[in-house]
């Protein structure tokens, strides 16, 4: 029993090390991020009506993983895991108003792994459904819309940026820029006017130096 835990722990020890040498050399930062972002309906759009764009009430929040080739360069992985609002307007080409202008606003868990390129990011999303609402910009909401009315997995391709404002011994304060285009269409029955969703976002991440916590 003493023989076997011993073992364990051994293993425990030497796996920690590894991981510690391996953020050292190539250095690992992960820590919590956020953003406020704004989308439009980019697909094709019935004859009669426009889209408009709509800011998200509830802002991206996630968790952001980059991954630095070595400490010599600054081309690297990022990976993020996000619960991320997806939203649009639709509204009629004359007389448009408050109880004519529908919102719609889809929630996805989404992962989203991107090329890191000196601050330049490039890469797409695979987002899963969790939640889909419909309402007039009045306030009255569209019954039987749900989560299972949504493409499962959606994609979404990216380009941004990562800018750091701020570094410290353990992490470094990023400006996060983000465009996205959803190339999927949301509608599960996809037709000709499934919405695509072009969004931008604006955000902050604060990443920990792995390498530099576990030193």
């Amino acid at each position: 029993m003493h023989s076997s835990l011993h073992r364990i722990l051994v293993l425990v020890v030497l796996a920690t090390a590894v991981v510690s040498v391996q953020a050292q050399r190539q250095q690992v930062f992960a820590g919590p991020s956020i953003l406020a972002k704004a989308g439009v309906n980019a697909g094709e759009i019935p004859n009669g009506f426009k889209t408009g764009v709509n800011f998200n009430g509830l802002p991206d929040l996630g968790v952001t993983l980059k991954f630095m080739f070595s400490k010599e360069t600054s081309i690297g992985m990022i990976a993020d895991l996000e619960y991320a609002t997806y939203s649009y307007q639709m509204k009629p080409n004359d007389g448009a108003n408050d109880n004519n202008t529908l919102i719609t606003q889809a929630q996805y868990i989404s992962f989203a792994p991107s090329l890191y390129l000196s601050g330049l990011t490039l890469g797409a999303a695979f987002g899963f459904p969790s939640a889909l609402s419909t309402k007039f910009v009045s306030g009255t909401e569209v019954p039987n819309v749900g989560a299972d009315d949504l493409t499962s997995p959606s994609i979404e391709l990216r380009i941004g940026g990562m800018i750091p404002v701020m570094t410290a011994d353990i992490g470094q304060l990023n400006i996060v820029l983000r465009g996205g285009y959803m190339v999927t269409g949301m509608d599960s029955e996809s037709d000709e006017f499934s919405p695509k969703v072009a969004s931008g976002a604006l955000g902050i991440n604060f990443l920990f130096d792995l390498g530099a916590l576990t030193e």
